[in-house]
């Protein structure tokens, strides 16, 4: 039984500390770029821009985005192409981080120029949604829906320890993709696109939490099919029934509590979806 309490007690704490960071996020800091990065014939090309902001400012390598691809066979062709669209451009930057001996590590960022809380972990270190070419050297990427720029400062990654890095950060700032040109919120003037800003800002927000909301309920889900299958094998145990009855109170105490957090789950995972069409209507 004693075990069972401090089963119960660790399970509990982790979910209090879980609902604390939904509350907030941290701070962190980003080379900007527009998904041209001053290199004619590029657009939304920002991921590549970022590999080359690496290189610059963290390795003292001058180069281009448009090198880069280059470097990995990939054409003018695909100048105007979204690296997550094309296989071959993830085929493409695969073999860049592994020619760079590099591990790009995403991180879910919002337009508060602060990390998402999912990515975020108990201890307020950086857990990265996707890496790629995992095992090499660490950089940390800031995704903003389709947008991605180099994070140069965060939790346990100080900008002091590239030598290389000069460059003066500036606090992060999303980029929004309107009428095929990623800009800045604040620069938007007519209502209508300012509406269309908002509604994009919002749908990456609702979107991360959808995700994240369906990843606990199959967590919660795991627990309580543990806990049933516990009370399954009670009697294979050998244990007196008063000690039986013990540990079954047990297992349906931490069912009726995993339960009561998944009828909560699921009508916020609903409304999300709800409000999710109706961001996706104002933004087409």
């Amino acid at each position: 039984m004693e075990d069972y309490k401090k089963k119960y007690l660790k399970y509990r704490a982790k979910y209090l500390n879980l609902k604390k960071i939904q509350k907030g996020g941290i701070n962190f800091i980003s080379i900007s770029n527009n998904g041209n990065g001053g290199e004619p014939g590029l657009i939304s090309q920002c991921i590549w821009i970022s590999i080359r902001d690496y290189l610059n400012y963290h390795r003292g390598i001058i180069t281009t985005a448009t090198d880069l691809k280059r470097s990995v066979g990939l054409g003018p062709a695909t100048d105007q192409m979204e690296y997550d669209d094309i296989q071959i451009l993830r085929d493409g930057l695969l073999r860049l981080c592994r020619q760079l001996n590099i591990t790009l590590n995403f991180v879910n960022t919002n337009h508060e120029g602060m990390i998402h809380h999912t990515c975020i972990d108990a201890n307020n270190n950086i857990r990265p949604y996707h890496t790629i070419n995992r095992g090499a050297n660490n950089i940390y990427i800031a995704s903003f829906g389709r947008h991605f720029e180099l994070i140069i400062h965060g939790p346990n990654y100080d900008l002091a320890r590239h030598q290389n890095a000069t460059i003066n950060g500036t606090v992060y700032q999303p980029k929004i993709q309107l009428h095929n040109v990623f800009i800045n919120p604040s620069q938007v003037t007519s209502p209508d696109d300012q509406q269309i800003v908002k509604a994009s800002i919002n749908l990456v927000e609702v979107t991360q939490n959808i995700d994240y909301f369906t990843e606990e309920l199959k967590r919660l889900q795991t627990i309580i099919s543990q806990n049933e299958e516990g009370i399954r094998n009670i009697t294979s145990l050998g244990l007196e029934p008063q000690e039986q009855a013990v540990l079954i109170t047990g297992y349906v105490s931490v069912i009726d509590f995993n339960k009561s957090i998944i009828d909560k789950f699921r009508n916020k995972i609903q409304n999300l979806n709800q409000e999710k069409q109706s961001l996706e209507y104002i933004i087409n």
